[in-house]
């Protein structure tokens, strides 16, 4: 079984674009960052931000679902696609 410090590992540089399985291994350990999906402005698109602290170093897991651009109500179960990115913060 793949563990989060080696998906971390497994990433050369960042931001790394990983797949659906890798991010939803690393989203048990990531903790959500519940404030930060509140404040969204950007109407074609939801993001949401799990962080995870490793190794003395900050970790940012980003989720974003993607919408057709007129799409007026927006619910991750009409979501066009998704992708995830790891960032490690400086």
């Amino acid at each position: 079984m793949i563990s989060t410090p080696q998906i971390i590992k497994d990433c050369t540089k960042f931001p790394c674009r990983i797949s659906e399985f890798k991010a939803e291994i690393l989203k048990k350990d990531f903790e959500l960052d519940e404030n930060q999906i509140q404040k969204q402005k950007d109407q074609k698109n939801l993001l949401y931000k799990y962080f995870y602290q490793y190794c003395n170093e900050q970790y940012m897991l980003l989720e974003e679902f993607l919408f057709r651009d007129n799409e007026t109500f927006l619910d991750i179960k009409r979501a066009m696609g998704k992708n995830y990115y790891l960032y490690k913060q400086e």
